[in-house]
């Protein structure tokens, strides 16, 4: 099937292909909450695939995706869907969506391909220091020949990460030739944007924007981003369920983030008796937070119901082997 929208098929068509390295980019999202209530973060992530080893990539992601196609009937590996038991992966067994998950970790972990990796939030004091620094002049024709509003932090970020791009790809393969591909959200599929960073001889770089059933290997892009922020809600919770140490053990494996450094979490001591905990309800999942007095963790709860920063909380109670509910609060309540 042909899509003479795609500036991927016609880059894999090419006589060159395989000449040039790939670079691979997706965003992700999380929301963390701080002492000035919810935050949303931005995660712009980019796979590199070193030059002559994109054939043997496009081939392998193929064979996966055709496989997960034929046993699932899933067109797409979102990492979202996956993990949340969505769309075609609803039924799927559990353990079997754990192996998926592996073997996606596993891929990204033998072949050791480099990932880039930039989150910005509002408030960032490193896009408040750029922006601060820059002339609204500068920034106008920085739109104006890119359409990327620096003042929205994802598409800050998504700049932030084609600059540590350059920056380490100069450093690692300074002769080599690179084609971007970046999953839609920005853009739509098939268009191109040019953005004013110095590469080699050319003062413009161009990213290609592509649905990732198009461009599979954005896929990859898009786990990488996803283990990374799925790690960090995990980390951040006060209390882990089962699931969450066994997502712990596989995100766990070395995944070569390069400019990030790499933290081997322990697995949670057991847990106390007498111990309260308050499971949180939010948009992007359930949360869970330790209190050693049942006064304050019910304060809390009602808190986070007040502050809209939950939708419903549940109060439990530990004997030291499991837990007890002691009350629940929703926004009905």
């Amino acid at each position: 099937m042909t899509d003479t929208r795609s500036n991927f098929l016609k880059v894999l068509a090419s006589p060159g292909f395989g000449e040039a390295g790939l670079i691979l980019m997706d965003d992700g999202g999380s929301t963390i909450r701080t002492v000035s209530g919810l935050q949303e973060r931005k995660t712009w992530v980019a796979v590199l695939i070193p030059p002559n080893r994109a054939k043997h990539a496009v081939q392998q992601m193929d064979s996966v995706c055709e496989e997960f196609l034929e046993r699932y009937g899933a067109t797409e590996l979102h990492a979202h869907e996956v993990f949340q038991r969505k769309n075609a992966w609803s039924r799927v067994p559990i353990g079997e969506l754990k192996a998926i998950v592996a073997a996606i970790a596993e891929i990204l972990r033998l072949e050791n391909f480099p990932i880039v990796v930039q989150t910005l939030w509002e408030g960032n004091e490193s896009l408040t220091q750029l922006l601060d620094g820059m002339s609204r002049e500068t920034e106008k024709k920085l739109k104006r020949i890119s359409g990327l509003d620096l003042r929205v932090p994802g598409q800050a970020a998504f700049m932030f990460c084609l600059w540590r791009c350059r920056n380490f790809i100069e450093a690692e393969f300074p002769v080599a030739r690179w084609e971007i591909f970046a999953d839609v959200g920005i853009k739509k599929a098939g268009q191109t944007t040019r953005v004013p960073i110095q590469w080699g001889a050319s003062e413009l770089l161009s990213v290609h924007f592509e649905d990732s059933k198009v461009c599979k290997l954005i896929q990859l892009a898009d786990f990488s981003a996803y283990f990374l922020n799925r790690s960090q809600q995990i980390a951040n919770s006060d209390t882990r369920e089962d699931h969450e140490e066994e997502l712990l053990d596989i995100l766990g494996k070395r995944l070569n983030y390069v400019n990030i450094p790499y933290h081997a979490l322990p697995r949670q001591q057991p847990m106390a008796a007498d111990q309260f905990r308050v499971a949180c309800v939010t948009s992007t999942g359930t949360t869970h937070k330790l209190f050693d007095n049942e006064a304050v963790a019910r304060k809390w709860a009602a808190e986070a119901i007040h502050d809209g920063t939950a939708s419903q909380v549940a109060v439990e109670k530990s004997d030291g082997s499991g837990w007890a509910l002691v009350e629940t609060r929703s926004h009905r309540n």
